[in-house]
């Protein structure tokens, strides 16, 4: 009988492994802006190596994901696109103390969709040939906010307006253009270099520097996966990746 018994429990072992019932590993769920989406297709795998886990990622502007973070939401990491979002949410107890850390600094770019003369500065957004501009929504984008900044500054912004549409994030913005649903926009440098897209460089004296934070959520399923993720991102390693897609070192 014992010999029987053990011989059933060696099988459903072995029919377990066959069938994928081996222990999964852990997940860390984590909600980005969606600048990074060109980035985390390396940074993914990379992670997952690093920390041992698999990587759920969420992408978005970084004011919705703030909102849905602040509301309790499941990640375990929140990457924004600006600093001002991590610590407000660590200031009301939403990210946890201490872990909100710098990532890297992006840049904006003109973009111009195929077919016609690509624009070179922001005051030839007023070309006749120029109809619609899309940039990110100001009120919750990071991205969106330093467009209307540079716009301003380069005098141009009231003159545009009704040529002017306006994404949910960054990411939608550079699709509006790459769809030919708007002629230019102004997007984020990660989003226009894999694969290559022509662009020209938007001065940084036009716009604040748009430095990128992220923290670890206070409603973490997997706080310490989470952790191991930032960690990995703002680590040297990390930060070669997010080079590779246009992201400068904080200094």
């Amino acid at each position: 009988m014992r010999a029987a018994l053990a011989l059933c429990a060696a099988l459903a072992t072995l029919l377990a492994v066959a069938c994928g019932g081996e222990e999964r590993r852990a997940t860390v769920n984590i909600a980005a802006a969606s600048d990074l989406a060109g980035a985390f297709v390396v940074l993914g795998p990379e992670i997952e190596a690093a920390c041992q886990v698999d990587v759920e990622v969420t992408l978005g502007s970084s004011g919705q994901l703030r909102d849905q973070v602040r509301a309790g939401a499941p990640f375990d990491v929140f990457l924004s696109a600006d600093r001002a979002f991590p610590r407000s949410l660590e200031g009301e107890g939403a990210i946890e103390a201490g872990s909100v850390r710098d990532y890297g600094v992006g840049r904006i770019v003109i973009l111009t969709r195929e077919g016609i003369e690509p624009v070179q500065s922001l005051a030839d957004l007023t070309r006749a040939d120029i109809r619609h501009v899309t940039i990110a929504n100001p009120d919750h984008a990071p991205y969106g906010r330093a467009a209307r900044e540079a716009l301003s500054a380069a005098g141009v912004w009231e003159a545009i307006q009704p040529r002017l549409v306006v994404a949910e994030n960054i990411r939608q913005a550079t699709e509006y253009v790459r769809g030919g649903n708007a002629d230019v926009g102004i997007v984020a440098l990660s989003l226009v270099l894999d694969p290559p897209l022509p662009h020209t460089l938007i001065e940084q004296q036009w716009y604040e520097p748009i430095v990128q934070s992220g923290g670890v959520s206070m409603y973490a399923g997997n706080p310490a996966g989470g952790r191991c993720a930032l960690g990995f991102i703002a680590s040297e390693s990390g930060r070669t990746i997010l080079a590779r897609y246009g992201f400068e070192p904080v200094e």
